[in-house]
């Protein structure tokens, strides 16, 4: 294997062309508290791809037995063996290193160090033990990422002060993510993950596939429209805040927001009723619904962001995606991980 090949095996190990997406929790706590130094969002981009690497990597070294019962993930590289196991852990562990000296150099405050530090130990929670207590893995995984933003926010002191808005929009993020693991993480493994002995919520509540076909139980499906609409609830009590005052703004945003949100939950009923099991069908109809919800959420913050970072925000992100994913996996979308 040439070093171009072996390089870009680490790469898809570390899972970078899904990194964005990481990166946008925190890059949004420090844009909505009124970040806007160029060099210092860098650093924060910098950091949260650094967090995203350190939580991937952990998480496919402690998920190799487990991706070991898909036949779909025989080629991902520890599953392969192509990247030793302890070259995985040298990578989780340098990127924790690299998270300190960043954040003590460029934003050594107290409250700072305590979001990172929290975030990396519920990180390593939920990577190492997620799929062996159920329910709690999904809340270990939102609290971690809402602390993700709250890190991004406090990277701004002591020019700020937390506001409702800010509240509401961890509060958001929690509902959000917990809502996408419970539905996504837990539906396109569902599968094998029993193989294991992986007790992830969607098994404990009776989710399975039969004959082929994908059965998820009335008790499930009712958790994930629950949690769906105490998001929407959270998106509008943010509009009405001061800083937003998003219903002052001309109709065709509010169209767009309307719009966005029946694509939401279109999305979320396709995907707790497919008929025909496919773990790529999942992947897919994850990735639009997650794409949706993006574009929904810059959207919204538009009054605050202003036009041309939000424009930034809305192109960025599917570039990155689009971009990696080609040059790692040969196609733009879907990924065979």
């Amino acid at each position: 294997m040439n070093a171009k090949d072996k390089i870009l095996i680490y790469f898809q190990l570390m899972r970078f062309h899904a990194g964005i997406s990481e990166v946008l929790f925190f890059i949004f706590g420090a844009l909505i508290v009124g970040q806007r130094d160029p060099f210092l969002l860098s650093i924060v981009f910098i950091i949260g791809l650094l967090y995203h690497i350190y939580g991937h990597v952990l998480n496919d070294y402690a998920d190799i037995e487990v991706d070991r019962q898909s036949s779909e993930l025989t080629n991902k590289p520890l599953v392969s063996g192509v990247i030793p196991k302890e070259n995985a852990l040298i990578i989780t562990i340098a990127s924790i290193v690299a998270i300190y000296i960043f954040t003590s150099v460029y934003f050594p405050y107290l409250s700072t160090l305590l979001f990172i530090t929290l975030a990396i130990i519920l990180g390593a929670v939920y990577n190492l033990y997620g799929k062996s207590i159920p329910g709690i893995s999904d809340l270990v995984m939102a609290t971690f990422y809402m602390l993700s933003f709250f890190y991004g926010a406090s990277t701004f002191l002591p020019s700020f002060t937390y506001t409702n808005l800010i509240y509401i929009a961890g509060a958001l993020i929690f509902v959000s993510v917990a809502f996408a693991n419970i539905v996504e993480a837990g539906l396109k493994d569902v599968d094998h993950d029993h193989l294991s002995g992986a007790k992830t919520l969607a098994i404990v509540m009776g989710v399975k596939v039969k004959d082929g076909k994908l059965v998820a139980t009335r008790m499930y499906k009712t958790l994930a429209y629950g949690l769906l609409t105490i998001c929407f609830i959270l998106l509008i009590l943010m509009l009405y805040q001061p800083e937003i005052n998003f219903f002052d703004y001309n109709y065709i945003l509010l169209l767009l927001v309307a719009i966005l949100i029946t694509a939401t939950i279109v999305g979320c009923y396709k995907i707790l009723n497919l008929q025909a099991f496919s773990r790529s069908k999942v992947k897919k109809l994850y990735f639009l619904i997650n794409t949706g919800v993006g574009v929904l959420f810059v959207i919204c913050l538009y009054p605050l962001l202003g036009p041309i970072i939000s424009l930034i925000l809305l192109v960025i992100p599917p570039i990155w995606y689009t971009v990696f994913s080609k040059v790692l996996y040969g196609k733009s979308t879907q990924p065979g991980i």
